[in-house]
């Protein structure tokens, strides 16, 4: 079990994190206790709760306790039963009916029924999500024959449609407090009613989000807290001092920065667990509407000069791996082997002159070619210490970068929505699948002002066609040749580098019992109780 663990993080942990992996592996044969209060960290106040119209990493944690999706992902990434009770597939993968359990309500009391789904998927998925509309564009239609039931039926198959119904990517909405409204200035996004184990109390910006437990749950005897604080500490450092002095009990993954791992992972009262979470990734966006990154040249040449390694062991303390791939490596069946970054785009700055030469940028008097801004998210665990790795090399290799560190909601603003940066570094979900969470980044289509998707701008005809026919095929022999095509030209034109193959790895006080018993393990709170002190 421990040498499973580790391969999922690509890495060897120390010692004093063995015994922490091997005590959060016996949790789940204790006794869960009703009660009690567990703070997790966030980073600041998300733009919305509506995680239907958004998947931004922030909202989505605290969101994930409020709503509910038709299915559940299990450690074993099989779906399994939550609004939907049970489903059928016809042979040919273009008709899905889903039967809805019967005793759910919404956290105001007005009863869950196929409606809600279809509004949701219809008015809101189809139209707003980032990860979820492009999969809606292959529905044909949805009815619902009665309260329960649910039939979705499809232009053609979609492979991936039954696991992307999850709370992370097809949240179900209240038709009655959305139909007829502004999605977007609907005030429910910032004050949510849904199904899940926790309701929304309360909001302070700037400081927390509480949800207490929903009396009316549909899971028998669950949850088991009776809150959980959502506590906004924006400096990552902060983050990990207060979890070592007792204040804060979880930091997930995407909010933990490495580098406190070997301080912490000294410490007895501590379990580190590699969090349950899909393959994540990190990237560099290149926006490819202007000179001179409209240069394939000058894109694969910036890949040559930045040394990937070193983003593993300076920034991640080891965790992780250099990414090989526009698709992540632990997507095994769909990675093409004859694609390695490692290799293709091997840290060589001579090549990386030869090439910024061959396009058409020779040094200049004082050794400069040109600059470029980088944008990030200055909260993001991580983000800073990598564009200075950035500025060195490129410095090197005779590119001035200019650090554009913003707050999430500028950076959103800058990256999705005005187009308005040269470089940006992002943290991307796979989704599991690369119709889920990889295809949105390239794909024609998703070159729109919404976050989360194709930011760079890049249009490939022959990409669009290749990620369709892996999306709608039905074998996984079939999708598979179509996703290893795709990475070969995603490898030369390279619109994203793909820096890293993420060590996703979360931290939590010994008291916080069954937190990791699901692949999407933040939204999954229902199970997690606390021990006494």
């Amino acid at each position: 079990m421990k040498k499973a663990l580790l391969r999922r993080l690509g890495l060897c942990l120390g010692g004093a994190v063995l015994v922490a992996l091997a005590f959060a592996g016996e949790v789940i044969a204790q006794q869960p206790r009703r009660g009690g209060t567990v703070v997790a960290v966030i980073d600041t106040d998300p733009p919305s709760l509506n995680v239907a119209i958004t998947n931004g990493a922030t909202e989505n944690r605290v969101a994930g306790t409020i709503f509910s999706g038709l299915i559940w992902i299990d450690l074993k990434w099989q779906p399994q039963p939550y609004l939907a009770e049970s489903w059928t597939v016809t042979p040919d993968s273009r008709t899905y009916t889903f039967r809805l359990r019967r005793n759910v309500k919404w956290h105001d009391g007005k009863p869950f029924t196929s409606a809600d789904v279809k509004f949701t998927f219809d008015e809101i998925l189809a139209k707003y999500h980032p990860t979820s509309k492009a999969a809606f564009a292959h529905v044909s239609s949805v009815e619902t024959p009665d309260l329960y039931t649910v039939v979705v039926r499809m232009k053609e198959p979609f492979a991936p449609f039954l696991p992307l119904l999850s709370v992370w990517s097809a949240p179900i909405l209240p038709k009655h407090l959305y139909e007829g409204t502004d999605i977007f200035k609907n005030p429910y996004n910032l004050r949510p009613v849904g199904t899940g184990p926790f309701k929304f109390q309360d909001w302070s910006r700037g400081d927390r989000i509480v949800v207490v437990r929903n009396d009316d749950y549909f899971e028998p005897g669950q949850p088991y807290l009776d809150k959980i604080i959502f506590k906004m500490i924006p400096d990552v450092h902060a983050r990990a001092i207060a979890l070592e002095t007792g204040q804060v009990d979880y930091i997930q993954d995407y909010f933990f920065g490495k580098d406190a791992y070997p301080r912490l992972s000294r410490l007895k009262d501590l379990v580190f667990q590699p969090d349950g979470d899909v393959p994540g990734n990190e990237l560099l966006v290149f926006n490819v509407r202007k000179p001179p990154l409209s240069e394939r040249k000058v894109r694969q040449a910036i890949a040559y000069a930045i040394d990937r390694r070193l983003i593993i062991e300076r920034v991640h303390a080891g965790l992780g791996a250099p990414a090989r791939s526009a698709i992540d490596s632990r997507l095994s069946w769909a990675y093409n082997p004859q694609v390695d970054y490692q290799k293709q785009y091997a840290y060589d700055p001579a090549k990386a002159n030869a090439l910024l030469d061959e396009a058409g940028f020779p040094r200049k008097a004082d050794g400069s070619r040109f600059t470029l801004r980088v944008t990030f998210d200055i909260r993001r665990a991580g983000f800073l210490p990598i564009a200075e790795i950035f500025r060195d090399q490129l410095r090197a290799v005779g590119i001035q970068l200019q650090l554009e560190g913003v707050e999430r909601s500028v950076m959103v603003d800058k990256v999705y929505i005005n187009w308005d940066f040269d470089m940006t570094i992002q943290n991307l979900t796979t989704g599991g699948d690369p119709a889920i969470g990889i295809q949105r980044i390239y794909i024609c289509k998703d070159v729109r002002k919404a976050p989360f998707v194709n930011a760079s701008g890049y249009c490939n005809k022959e990409v669009d066609d290749l990620f369709e026919k892996g999306a709608s095929l039905t074998t996984l022999t079939g999708r598979a040749e179509a996703y290893k095509k795709v990475q070969v030209i995603l490898a030369s034109d390279l619109p994203s580098l793909v820096l890293t193959e993420q060590g996703i790895l979360d931290v939590a006080r010994d008291r916080v019992k069954g937190m990791w018993q699901s692949r999407l393990a933040y939204s999954f709170w229902s199970p997690v109780w606390v021990a006494k002190d």
